[in-house]
């Protein structure tokens, strides 16, 4: 058979009102003055329940994950997304040519367009593909 349960703690009360009143019949010189709680304790005993019930879990727990995997860098920066950035990138997948030229605005003779011949495409010689991806 198991152990028998302890209910010390729900007779906490009954336990120090004993002692009080055994001191108290005893010859003893200075009568005993019962503690600052128990008075609280006989007022609000303790709960009939003795387990705690267990609180409800409102998401699943995550299996624990054990191997040599190394932990997230928690002090990277988020990445910061603007609205512009998708519109921009879409627009650079429709129009692909704009990133063979993208010094354009730069230019200060504006003879640039002579010197290559975008009717043959986006790869010309002498010439690399920049801009954003």
């Amino acid at each position: 058979m198991g152990k028998a349960r302890q209910f010390l703690a729900a007779r906490v009360y009954q336990t120090a009102e004993h002692h009080i009143q055994s001191s108290r019949d005893s010859a003893r010189v200075t009568p005993a003055i019962p503690a600052p709680w128990v008075e609280a304790v006989r007022l609000i005993p303790p709960a009939e329940v003795l387990t705690r019930t267990y609180p409800v879990q409102h998401t699943k727990p995550k299996p624990m994950r054990h191997g040599g995997r190394q932990a997230p860098n928690i002090y990277r920066p988020t990445r910061i997304v603007h609205p512009e950035d998708r519109l921009r990138q879409e627009f650079y997948r429709d129009h692909p040519w704009e990133l063979a030229r993208p010094k354009l605005v730069l230019e200060l003779d504006g003879q640039d367009a002579r010197m290559r011949d975008w009717s043959k495409g986006l790869r010309q010689p002498g010439m690399k593909l920049s801009g954003e991806k």
